[in-house]
Parts: structure tokens; C-alpha cells; sequence
């Protein structure tokens, strides 16, 4: 039981440099070989069934791990508005679920969706 801990502490520490150290040379070799996903925050689930491939195996434990994620926005390009947890403790999808059936712009930004002008956001 502790050892499964530590691996998911281990692969969520990969996840997390993923995310945030942009400029390191084996995040820029990762991104090369498998793309990003929106925002940066990961790469696109890996397909490729041939050979051992350390990063699926990292790769795979995104879903839970991004889960337990709380986003700063920032300058909101790399947030979604509806799908990151940004404003309070759960993404607005749900908690706005009729809202978001409503919404056009699902995969927004939140740079995008909001905008800030004479001291209010809009």
C-alpha cells in the first residue's frame, strides 16, 4: 500500500514539472514527441503500443491527478473557464451545469470568456 503511494506521489511530481517547467529540455523533448493538450498542462494521451514508454505510464495517471489540481489564472490563457478549477472548489461546469449546456464557448479560456476594463471584470 505505501509503495503504490509513492508511485502516485512520484508520477504526480512528473505531471506537476510537466506543467510548470517549461523550459526544461526533457518537457520540450516530450512535447515534441507527443504534443500538448490545451493549455500546456499535459501532453496528449499516449497511443503508441510499441516498446516501454515511461511517459504513458506517467501519462496515464493524468485524469485522477488533474482532478486535484486548483489553477491561479493569471492572465487566464492557460485556464479553462468551465473545466479548470479556478473559482472555488469545483470546476463551473459543475456547478453551473445548465449554464455550461447553454454555453458556446465549452472549451474557453478564461482570457477569452472575461475580460477586464475600467476596474471590473466583464
Amino acid at each position: 500500500m505505501a509503495r503504490r503511494r509513492t508511485r502516485r506521489l512520484y508520477l504526480g511530481k512528473w505531471l506537476w514539472r510537466y506543467g510548470t517547467v517549461i523550459e526544461a529540455l526533457w518537457r520540450m523533448v516530450i512535447e515534441a514527441k507527443y504534443g500538448n493538450i490545451w493549455g500546456g498542462w499535459c501532453t496528449k494521451k499516449v497511443t503508441t503500443l510499441y516498446g516501454v514508454s515511461l511517459w504513458r505510464y506517467i501519462r496515464s495517471g493524468w485524469l485522477n491527478f488533474s482532478k486535484l489540481l486548483v489553477y491561479d489564472v493569471g492572465d487566464g490563457t492557460r485556464v479553462k473557464f468551465w473545466k479548470h478549477v479556478w473559482c472555488g472548489d469545483c470546476t463551473l461546469q459543475e456547478a453551473f451545469s445548465e449554464l455550461y449546456c447553454l454555453s458556446r464557448s465549452k472549451d474557453s479560456s478564461v482570457a477569452k470568456v472575461m475580460g477586464w476594463s475600467v476596474g471590473r471584470f466583464h
